[in-house]
């Protein structure tokens, strides 16, 4: 089954920005049955859950930084994947561009 979350900058504002607190980087997971987004540095003692628009069956984890950038440029980005191991499309508001973004393993 293909799943989907859409994420904006201000939900990630939402989130305690790890990439300026440490080289390591972080994945934040969306579970799109529950429907919500989670960042957890293990590291840094952060566990933080929001609730997003999502569909689907599975738990799908992004490098942080990446989906920051994408969120900074095109603000709301639509992410669609079939499985928690391909590769995502992030759909923009530009119907002409698609960005591939592949998974961490989470």
């Amino acid at each position: 089954m293909r799943g989907y979350a859409v994420i904006n900058r201000a939900l990630l504002r939402r989130f305690p920005n790890t990439r300026r607190m440490h080289l390591l980087r972080d994945a934040l997971k969306f579970d799109l049955g529950k429907r919500v987004a989670n960042l957890n540095s293990v590291g840094l003692g952060i566990d933080v859950e929001i609730p997003i628009e999502a569909d689907g069956d599975f738990a799908i984890g992004f490098n942080e930084g990446y989906v920051r950038e994408i969120a900074r440029i095109f603000d709301t980005v639509r992410i669609e994947a079939s499985t928690a191991s391909d590769a995502a499309l992030i759909l923009t508001e530009d119907p002409d561009l698609t960005v591939v973004l592949m998974p961490m393993r989470t």
